[in-house]
């Protein structure tokens, strides 16, 4: 809640209040192969954390694609977590998502 003083505005909270508990989930950059995609996340934070690799297979014909995900798996303090993805032609383009 913010609260007008004289023309300013006034925090109900500091920020770095919020950063002493958060999650700090980190990934390394994902690998391609073929037809696979992978990587990792870990976590050097106090809080669980959440994260996801997110990727695009091509389709047989080749003239499109289509994103996939892992889905979010939970990363807990201290704790390492593998994703891989698969896809049935071209995998490309994978990404992490956090949370």
């Amino acid at each position: 809640m913010a609260v007008s003083l004289g023309g300013g505005v006034a925090h109900a909270a500091d920020a770095s209040a919020f950063t002493a508990k958060a999650a700090k989930v980190r990934c390394n950059a994902p690998g391609t192969g073929n037809t696979t995609v992978w990587g990792k996340c870990w976590n050097n934070g106090n809080k669980t954390g959440q994260a996801r690799l997110v990727y695009w297979c091509k389709n047989l014909a080749g003239n499109g694609s289509q994103q996939k995900t892992t889905g979010w798996k939970k990363i807990k303090p201290g704790k390492t977590v593998k994703f891989v993805g698969e896809c049935t032609f071209k995998a490309r383009n994978p990404d992490f998502h956090v949370r």
